[in-house]
């Protein structure tokens, strides 16, 4: 079936105003129609017993109501059916009884040969969408497949939220595999740590110290080597009641920790490993190895390796630290979750910016990759130095008015704020010359407006 012939599929509602050219392609009633409508239905319920068909027919969903009607196509239906064309308020009257609607619909999509879905379909369309998310863009490009799925096979098409779900679903399972193929590749840990070395490597930088991070940025190596680097990383961990203190053997605790104490950290095992650990380290920060290629070493491959017997310890050790500070000290535990909803704000701002579809061809190669990723960076940027720069001068204008501002204030503000931005630019159209075509005067319009 071609695109055109579907444009309509998963409408919810009549559109409210409808070209003479749709109408006549999309909205028509055939002779059997109209016999079986004036069968159907008596004189009353003959127009709306009428659109019911004819949007189903074309959207592969019932007619909820008449909040909208394009009058045009009022006026030929009651004008094939032989009717007076009722005004839309009279329509809505129709239909202010449940049952009417309900009987009117299940006419319809009998009338249609129409049927609803089953276990059976829903099955099939999962595993449709599930093949077609792969060179997807984005959700949406998925309830738009299910829909035209259902309509081809005269399933009758559920409510949008039923779709939305099932796109969502297969998205994110695609989404998963990706994720899961990448972190196996390229530890997200090692990322993180190869981009703070890169920034703390310049001197014109200020020196970043803490690297906060979610659950699936950790993991107990790269807080080793992240420490020996000379930054910490602090993950927000999720199932925090559950975490354990590990502890070297023989540490003696107070009672009321003795329950989450572990004591599984070998100081022999970082002793005997300090030596290669420092020299990694050091590879880092020189350039000859990067981060995410050191901890790729420390996969399950790795495991009884004296590296990573070192890193695993240390990293447990300084995991313990860390748990303890999180916990005990409130400044610092609001501290690492300002600085992840800091984060978070970006990706937001990062979401709004980019707000097109790229084609399934596009971006495979690496230099589109690196063209479209860079484009990105760079607006993206641009927003927060320009909120910067905005900020900073109403904070030196408050200041000059003699209204104090605190730093701690500033420190809580971020530059990632978009509702002022307008992303999509100021359009233009030069419709004056359509002018007389595009406008149709009600007779006696221009009268009214000279008087």
């Amino acid at each position: 079936m071609p695109a055109f012939a579907l444009r309509f599929v998963g409408q919810e509602a009549l559109p409210p105003r409808l070209s003479e050219f749709d109408r006549e392609q999309f909205f028509t009633l055939t002779s059997a129609d109209v016999a079986a409508i004036r069968e159907q239905f008596r004189s009353d319920h003959r127009l709306p017993g009428a659109l019911m068909p004819m949007f189903m027919r074309v959207a592969g969903r019932p007619l909820d109501g008449f909040n909208v009607l394009p009058r045009n196509l009022l006026r030929h239906t009651a004008q094939v059916l032989g009717v007076s064309p009722p005004s839309i308020a009279s329509l809505r009257s129709i239909y202010k009884r449940r049952q009417t609607l309900s009987k009117h619909q299940h006419w319809a999509k009998n009338y249609l040969g129409l049927r609803e879905l089953e276990l059976v379909d829903e099955a099939a369309l999962t595993a449709a969408l599930l093949a077609q998310a792969a060179d997807a863009s984005h959700a949406d490009d998925l309830v738009q497949s299910a829909s035209h799925w259902l309509f081809t096979r005269r399933i009758l098409i559920p409510g949008a939220r039923r779709l939305q779900d099932w796109a969502r679903d297969a998205f994110a399972a695609v989404e998963a595999q990706i994720l899961s193929a990448v972190s196996a590749a390229v530890p997200p840990a090692g990322v993180a740590i190869e981009g703070i070395e890169q920034h703390n490597s310049a001197a014109d930088r200020i020196r970043i110290s803490p690297l906060a991070v979610d659950t699936h940025g950790y993991a107990n190596p790269a807080m080793a080597i992240a420490k020996l680097l000379g930054f910490d990383l602090c993950p927000r961990l999720r199932d925090l009641a559950e975490r354990k203190l590990y502890l070297p053997r023989g540490f003696s605790v107070p009672d009321g920790l003795e329950a989450v104490a572990v004591r599984r950290v070998s100081l022999a095992a970082i002793e005997r490993g300090w030596d290669e650990l420092l020299r990694l380290a050091a590879s880092i920060r020189s350039g000859r190895v990067s981060a995410t290629l050191a901890l790729q070493r420390f996969g399950s491959a790795a495991h009884g390796d004296p590296l990573h017997r070192a890193a695993e310890h240390m990293g447990r050790l300084l995991r313990t630290v860390f748990l303890c500070d999180y916990i005990a000290i409130e400044d610092f535990r609001r501290e690492i979750h300002t600085l992840l909803n800091r984060g978070e704000s970006v990706h937001q701002l990062q979401r709004a910016v980019y707000s097109g579809k790229l084609a399934p061809e596009r971006g495979r190669r690496r230099e589109e990759m690196k063209a479209i990723s860079g484009s990105h960076a760079l607006l993206t940027n641009i927003v927060l130095a320009w909120n910067t720069a905005r900020m900073h001068e109403v904070v030196e204008r408050l200041k000059r008015d003699g209204i104090p501002v605190e730093d701690d204030w500033l420190r809580r503000i971020g530059p990632a704020h978009f509702s002022h931005i307008n992303f999509r630019g100021t359009m233009k159209f030069g419709v004056e010359k359509f002018a007389v075509a595009l406008i149709q005067r009600v007779p006696g319009q221009a009268t009214r407006m000279a008087s």
